[in-house]
């Protein structure tokens, strides 16, 4: 009799507990019409735009030789957020040059994720149109490189070096001559 009273006991207390657990967590929850600030909720890209202001940077396309890349000064959003920044960097390379300097990325290639890691390597998945639609040769390889690499390491201080994936995987070149296994930094000789 005793032991089956402390089973009783036992697992009436144990049903309080999740009945008062239950209780709490459904008070805490925000009624219709009223809400209450959520920190967690507010992804990357909102907390970047809220932070964003425009600025000047230097993207790199080709002159028009293509052996050398030039510096065209551009406003932008500038973010605190590295991954956010750069993205606009990129963004803004896609699109060309404004002036006679010549395109170094396809028209067409979009981004499709951009993370920078503690140690300040920013990884960029491009995509497919990246190597598809690219003109080919080695030189001209070795520019849309350089080109994504120094306008993002030149312009965005948390970021040290790049390192690209293609459609979501590592590529061994954009269009077969510049290995793409390891992380890119800048390469301030081919700057003119």
């Amino acid at each position: 009799m005793k032991r089956k009273l402390l089973i009783f006991i036992l697992i009436a207390a144990m049903s309080a507990v999740l009945v008062w657990g239950l209780f709490r967590s459904l008070s805490e929850r925000p009624t219709a019409g009223k809400s209450r600030p959520v920190e967690n909720e507010t992804t990357t890209a909102e907390v970047a735009r809220q932070h964003a202001e425009r600025g000047p940077v230097f993207l790199y396309f080709t002159g028009s030789d293509r052996s050398y890349l030039t510096g065209e000064e551009r406003v932008i959003d500038i973010s605190d957020d590295p991954a956010v920044f750069a993205r606009n960097i990129v963004k803004a390379l896609i699109m060309g040059p404004r002036g006679e300097l010549t395109r170094t990325v396809p028209a067409g290639t979009s981004i499709n994720a951009l993370y920078v890691t503690q140690d300040g390597t920013a990884f960029i998945d491009l995509s497919r149109e990246v190597t598809g639609e690219h003109p080919g040769g080695m030189l001209t390889e070795m520019m849309t490189v350089y080109s994504i690499v120094n306008s993002i390491v030149l312009n965005v201080p948390q970021i040290d070096t790049v390192k690209f994936l293609i459609n979501g995987r590592e590529a061994s070149t954009l269009a077969g001559h510049i290995s793409l296994h390891s992380p890119f930094k800048a390469d301030m000789l081919i700057i003119r």
